[in-house]
């Protein structure tokens, strides 16, 4: 194990004992959550429900293609 990678090691495992650095990422973690409560996950929930239209739609698309094509398949075989 290298020096630089012990020294870093030596210093996550001191900032993890100081009771203000588990304050201070408590802090962060609360943020970090309510912003993605409060903006991202409304924000992703109207995306998805906005683009549920269009992925019905071509779904039915592909799927009538798909019908298409096979019937046409089935037709130069001779319809079997």
């Amino acid at each position: 194990m290298s020096v630089l990678h012990r020294l870093a090691l030596r210093i996550g495992w001191q900032l993890a004992r100081h009771p203000a650095t588990h304050a201070k990422a408590a802090q962060a973690l609360g943020k970090t959550e309510r912003l993605l409560r409060d903006d991202i996950a409304p924000r992703v929930q109207r995306a998805w429900q906005d683009a549920q239209p269009k992925i019905t739609h071509a779904k039915h698309r592909l799927t009538r293609t798909a019908k298409q094509l096979r019937d046409e398949y089935r037709k130069g075989r001779g319809g079997q």
